[in-house]
């Protein structure tokens, strides 16, 4: 059983590589599309074309020059 340093190592390691599975899924416009259609609100979807998303960089500046950082970011677009 691990203990201590080795249980928060053997936890870390788990959650980055589920991290790095769901991002890699989510580049897949199937897999998005399925995801947001099962965990976004009703009324979200609604008004919102999940056929017209794109995946943004990571890393964006907001108005006051603040860089900020995100796991994904979609939006969407014109068709």
């Amino acid at each position: 059983m691990l203990h201590g340093e080795d249980m928060t190592n053997a936890v870390e390691s788990v959650s980055k590589a589920h991290d790095l599975f769901f991002k890699m899924a989510m580049t897949d416009c199937r897999v998005a599309l399925d995801f947001f259609n099962a965990h976004l609100p009703a009324d979200l979807l609604a008004i919102v074309d999940l056929n017209c998303l794109e995946l943004q960089a990571t890393s964006h500046a907001d108005d006051l020059r603040s860089e900020r950082t995100t796991d994904m970011t979609f939006i969407p677009i014109a068709p």
